[in-house]
């Protein structure tokens, strides 16, 4: 029997410290990297530079005894095992003396639940282990909840099972249940119901060293969070002494990010730098256990500059295995010389192309958004390269389509082999940081932090109650925070050249404005009564953020107002002076139908009003111009690279400013939908929809089947509402053909890493209006689902 999970390709660090031991001697090391490759105004040549750390690799890695918490065997099953009533069928196997229980057997249709009373505290918690048979050639999903009274706290990963001869042993990575306090009464143990049976013979917890789950200057750096703050860095404990030597001159900033955890008495703790023969300076951090990152500087002295050695001695004693995270580490050197260069990317999520005040026709006011094109380049006609929010912002960090990416959900990470635009401005001395607002753009579940110094956003969303609408402390947060952690970044950044991305959630359903913006295009006051003629689709497709809504325009308008909202938000940072003498891009990932094509409140299909976004794109001496000319918003990183002066030649797309010529070039644009469901061609005039799986729209009125083609003339609808496919099918024809080329011409390895499954990932990203689609069987294009155009208009 094998047992199959999807291997990380990198460290998340969502763990939080429990108890820590040891005196504290520790070193730090890092090598001063090299910037390579060319630099913009302020990171090259003779301008500030930030030097990134390197870190020294230990001999080994710490070891981490497996340390039995709780064990449960056959025997114990007899008096412990309670089966859940009306799910599948649970059977109680007993041995031959029919005294104790051999086995758990889990078998019939449908899902199966067994629980288990107990008491273990959540943080003695780290690994589950279970042995288990599955019938030989069929695979079952199995995981465990773990319980505190009748509330769902966390849940295991999810892991697949795949039978076998004999028996297996299959391990359960309990990163949820780490960081919680307190004790669990139950657990359920659940299987999914897809093998005939599952045997159950005996679960085992176990805790180890919580460095087993961080990255360590053995592995090199990863990203370790504090709360939703993730930073690259390690973590550090009393038994495994490294060291960092930083090759700078005098006058460099040193700066790194450190936090001590929970017990550990760092109040004696110094900091000892040292240079070349015997010049020593030992400066007292002053700080015990803190909650939040804190931040250490230290302008290097003539007697320190060269190689200089870095340590950390600690006083005071602990009762747990790690002592500290250490993260952002380096130098600025060359600051003050000429000023920084700045780029700032905004990605609003779920923003319509049209929804720009000055491009609007007065549907929304957004006068920073205003001010921003009112100096730069405006585009009326950008279009994303996939209708979901991770495929979408992979696009644009890579330059690659999502058919080359294979990133086509919000849960395929970006693997290590691809190139972002984060790695390629910290490559040419810029300092890196991320701020976003919904969880699934976190690294393990986007693999968008490579090439980030930081890495600020919600973590995913544990236990079984979670509200993917709640914010911070649920699967999302309000722009207001992100922005705020964004100018802390910013004023952390000072003197340093800076790449940062700054992403909103708050267009984003529920369509819940806040203060002065509710209501704003309602025509009425504040919480007065709506009523309407009802809301246009079935009772079980209204989805329950509108239920109790009975007028339709109410979405639409509070919509607008949240599209306000946002502009609000972003007003403090625009109008930094740094930032506005920068390089900024503004754009989002996708849009959102409000019953275009019967789809409703959310962005399924690959139609202009999921797919057109605001594109607008300023920089120091930039022309205010408004461009009709039709464009990719992926292209947005190679041009802001460019801008910047760094020629990037492997990253994929074109330079934006080609709309500017007199006879700009155009080439067709393509979409492919969420999961694959659907792609679509635009070639200027003529666009194309090609229906990979089937699927309805909301209202009940369209089920469209895997093949079917739709063509719609943009010239005369450019929302895309009249298919003309009868009456042109030449046309239509020949799209096709070019589109199923497009398609089967891709990168056929892909840069999509494997995502270790969390149990309920599936059900906040259904809440957030991302549902699952066909399997995906490595063709875009699949002829086995059937082909209604070939059925309905037969071969060429």
């Amino acid at each position: 029997m094998k047992v199959a999970r999807a291997t990380a390709v990198r460290v998340s660090g969502i763990f939080l410290f429990g108890t820590f031991t040891c005196c504290c001697l520790a070193w730090l090391a890092l090598l001063s990297s090299t910037s390579c490759g060319p630099r913009g105004e302020g990171a090259g040549d003779g301008g500030p530079r930030w030097v990134r750390v390197d870190w020294l690799p230990l001999t080994e890695r710490p070891s981490g005894d497996e340390i039995p918490v709780a064990q449960f065997g056959a025997r114990d099953f007899d008096a412990a095992w309670r089966v859940e009533p009306g799910v599948g069928q649970v059977m109680l196997a007993l041995t031959e003396d029919e005294e104790a229980l051999s086995e758990l057997l889990l078998e019939g249709a449908g899902a199966r639940l067994a629980s288990l009373p107990l008491d273990l505290v959540a943080a003695d918690l780290h690994r589950a282990t279970l042995l288990l048979d599955v019938p030989p050639g069929e695979k079952e999903m199995i995981r465990l909840a773990f319980l505190t009274g009748p509330r769902v706290r966390a849940y295991s990963e999810l892991l697949t099972v795949e039978g076998g001869s004999g028996q297996e042993r299959a391990e359960l990575d309990l990163a949820q249940v780490r960081p919680l306090e307190g004790r669990f009464d139950s657990i359920v143990l659940e299987t999914a119901g897809n093998a005939a049976a599952c045997e159950v013979r005996s679960l085992q917890f176990t805790r180890t060293s919580l460095l087993q789950f961080l990255p360590t200057p053995h592995d090199g750096a990863g990203l370790v969070s504090v709360g939703d703050d993730g930073r690259l860095g390690v973590a550090l404990d009393g038994e495994h002494p490294v060291e960092f030597e930083l090759e700078a001159p005098a006058g460099a900033a040193f700066q790194m990010s450190y936090r001590v955890g929970p017990g550990a008495s760092y109040g004696d703790a110094v900091l000892v730098l040292e240079g070349d023969g015997f010049a020593q300076e030992r400066l007292p951090l002053g700080v015990a256990a803190s909650e939040e990152w804190r931040v250490f500087r230290r302008t290097l002295t003539e007697a320190l500059s060269g190689p200089v050695r870095v340590s950390l001695e600690g006083g005071g004693s602990t009762d747990g295995d790690v002592i500290a995270l250490v993260a952002d580490a380096g130098a600025l050197v060359g600051r003050g010389e000429t000023p920084p260069s700045t780029v700032l990317l905004i990605t609003s999520d779920t923003h319509r192309g049209e929804l720009i005040g000055m491009t609007s026709g007065g549907l929304v006011r957004t006068p920073a958004l205003d001010a921003l094109g009112a100096r730069g380049l405006v585009f009326l006609d950008a279009a994303a390269t996939s209708n979901a929010t991770n495929p979408s912002h992979v696009a644009l960090m890579t330059g690659m389509h999502p058919r080359d990416t294979h990133v086509v959900t919000n849960r395929d990470p970006l693997g290590q082999r691809a190139q972002t635009l984060a790695e390629y401005f910290a490559s040419a001395g810029y300092r890196t940081a991320a701020a976003f607002s919904a969880f699934h753009l976190g690294d393990e579940t986007s693999g968008l932090a490579q090439g980030f110094d930081r890495y600020d956003g919600p973590a995913a969303p544990t236990g079984g109650n979670f509200d993917a609408f709640a914010g911070a402390a649920s699967a999302t947060r309000d722009g207001s925070e992100t922005v705020a952690r964004a100018l802390a970044n910013l004023e952390d950044a000072e003197g340093a050249p800076l790449f940062f991305w700054v992403h909103v959630f708050d267009a984003h359903a529920p369509y819940k404005p806040k203060g002065a913006f509710d209501g704003r295009y309602l025509g009425r006051q504040k919480g007065a009564d709506i009523t309407g003629p009802g809301l246009p689709v079935p009772p079980e497709k209204v989805p329950r953020f509108l239920q109790g809504v009975t007028d339709p325009e109410v979405p639409w308008a509070q919509y607008r107002a949240l599209v306000d909202y946002v502009d609000h938000l972003l007003t403090p940072l625009l109008q930094t002076p740094r930032v506005a003498a920068g390089i900024i891009a503004f754009t989002s990932d996708h849009g959102e139908s409000f019953g275009e094509h019967g789809v409703w409140w959310n962005h399924a299909g690959v139609y202009p009003a999921t797919t057109q976004v605001p594109l607008i794109l300023a920089w120091p001496g930039s022309e205010a111009r408004t461009i009709d000319v039709p464009v990719r918003q992926a292209d947005l990183g190679k041009t802001i690279l460019r801008l910047a002066g760094l020629e990037a030649p492997d990253f994929g797309g074109r330079d934006l400013r080609l709309a500017l010529e007199p006879e700009p070039r155009t080439s067709p644009r393509f979409t492919l939908g969420y999961h694959a469901r659907s792609a679509s061609i635009d070639d200027g005039r003529w666009c194309l929809v090609l229906h990979l799986q089937e699927e309805s729209n909301d209202e009940g009125t369209r089920t469209w089947r895997p093949g079917e083609v739709e063509l719609f003339d943009r010239l005369t609808d450019p929302t895309c509402e009249r298919d003309l496919v009868e009456s042109r099918i030449e046309t239509a024809r020949s799209l096709r053909a070019r589109l199923l080329q497009c398609l089967a011409s891709g990168d056929v390895e892909g840069y999509r890493a494997e995502y270790r499954v969390k149990a309920g990932i599936d059900s906040v990203l259904a809440e957030l209006g991302y549902s699952g689609g066909a399997e995906l069987t490595g063709k875009w294009y699949d002829p086995d689902r059937g082909d209604a155009f070939l059925e309905r208009f037969g071969d060429d």
